[in-house]
């Protein structure tokens, strides 16, 4: 099976798009856009695209107008659907259950994924909120979720831009018997056939050996790990190693928390051949939508290209194609980047500069999600035909050093011969043949 990125973020709103486009003669209009009821029509000189957002697209009576009315359904969501175009992103999809409060406990299975809940740790560990109800997590757990996480204490909040997390193992062991009580209580409560993945923190080796001893319990079966630390690189690879090598999660379904990016990929596409069953999760696909940037694979790499307000601004001319970049069905439709532009709904907003709604967005968040799946597709089919040595020489010809001194080939390698020296002679090896710097204990207290 190797290595699978899990689009996170996937509340019910995202679940539920629909894209009718209706193709007529290109003509020299230029890209505006218009309302049908609640539904937001974009005019492309080439077509005319309506989007469909929520319970609208459940009603039969609408369905019957678009055919009507001569469009053609391009199903973006809900995702799984046989005829959706986002068919190859399944069928696992994430979100948080913090997020989940809804009274339709049903949208994934209607929607056709599968759904992996976070418990609301990473609220935690960001600030969003400071406590989370471990009976309202698995409460929405059972009702919500084919698979979930264990509720833990993640040791990372941050106390200055100077500091990173008090790694000091009493915190650790605190925060690891919370998770322990916590499992405890899911495996009391959880839905018979729910699976649930263990959690592991640390930021040495010994940190996740104690952190794992502690949490271990037979009904949760999996794990996950994320990055505990802003200044220590290599936790997270410490952490992948000493599950690889002492605790057999090699055997099991094997989680990171938040890895999607164009330097992680190639790294976990490698570990995807050490662990049958490796995914990772991250909102990249959507946060990028946000600020209007558009992921493309150049060269074998992922990529951005900024389309914010500047780019609304370039005249219609100037306008590229989208060919050159991608070939997926939204782009195909859209043709120009100009169909992927910020538009205003009136006027008054425009001149009050304020953020209008996106009239594209389904369709760009459907694109960086297809993006982010073709580039993990493309590094999964080297990783598994291509010896160590091959491996390397394929990442220095798709990362070369950028005009600016940017040398990610450099750091993706380091991070490479890192992990693979770790799983074949453990983290404290890795760490002193192969970091670079000296491994941290940023703050607070002395380490005893």
């Amino acid at each position: 099976m190797g290595y699978h990125w899990l689009a996170s973020g996937c509340t019910p709103t995202y679940l539920q798009f629909h894209l009718w486009v209706r193709m007529h003669p290109i003509s020299n209009a230029a890209i505006h856009h218009s309302l049908d009821c609640q539904s937001k029509v974009l005019h492309l000189p080439h077509a005319d695209v309506i989007f469909d957002i929520g319970e609208i697209i459940h009603l039969d009576a609408v369905t019957e107008k678009r055919i009507a009315d001569g469009f053609r359904l391009m199903r973006i969501g809900p995702y799984y659907q046989a005829d959706t175009v986002l068919h190859e992103a399944g069928p696992w999809f994430m979100a948080s259950a913090h997020d989940l409060k809804t009274e339709h406990p049903g949208f994934a299975k209607d929607a056709g994924v599968k759904m992996i809940l976070d418990s609301g740790g990473a609220q935690l560990k960001f600030g969003i909120t400071s406590f989370v109800d471990r009976e309202e997590v698995i409460k929405i757990f059972n009702q919500y979720a084919d698979a979930a996480m264990a509720l833990e204490l993640p040791p990372r909040r941050k106390l200055s831009t100077r500091r990173d997390v008090d790694a000091h193992p009493m915190a650790l062991r605190m925060l690891a018997d919370v998770q322990k009580r916590n499992n405890e209580f899911f495996a009391a409560n959880k839905r018979e056939d729910l699976q649930l993945l263990n959690v592991a923190h640390g930021i040495t080796g010994d940190d996740f050996r104690r952190w794992i001893a502690t949490v271990t319990n037979p009904a949760l079966q999996g794990w996950a790990i994320s990055y505990d630390s802003d200044l220590d690189p290599y936790c997270i690879w410490r952490g992948a190693a000493v599950l690889f090598r002492e605790f057999g999660a090699a055997e099991g379904w094997m989680h990171l928390f938040g890895v999607s990016g164009f330097l992680t990929i190639p790294l976990m596409a490698r570990l995807g051949v050490r662990f049958p069953n490796l995914t990772s999760d991250s909102s990249s696909w959507v946060q990028n939508v946000s600020s209007y940037k558009y992921l493309h694979n150049r060269y074998g790499r992922l990529e951005d290209i900024s389309i914010g307000e500047a780019f609304a601004k370039m005249p219609q001319s100037d306008v590229d194609s989208l060919d050159p970049y991608c070939c997926c069905q939204i782009c195909q439709t859209m043709k120009t980047f100009g169909a992927y532009r910020e538009l205003f709904h009136s006027e008054k907003q425009k001149a009050e500069k304020l953020r209008g709604s996106q009239i594209a967005y389904p369709a760009l968040a459907a694109h960086n999600m297809l993006a982010i799946k073709h580039g993990v597709a493309s590094w999964n089919e080297r990783a598994a035909r291509m010896t160590y040595l091959e491996f390397q020489a394929e990442i220095r010809r798709c990362f070369p050093k950028g005009r600016k001194g940017q040398n990610y080939g450099t750091n993706i390698l380091h991070l490479l011969e890192y992990l693979e020296c770790a799983l074949e002679n453990g983290p404290e090896y890795a760490d002193l043949h192969v970091a670079i710097t000296p491994q941290r204990r940023p703050f607070l207290y002395p380490v005893s």
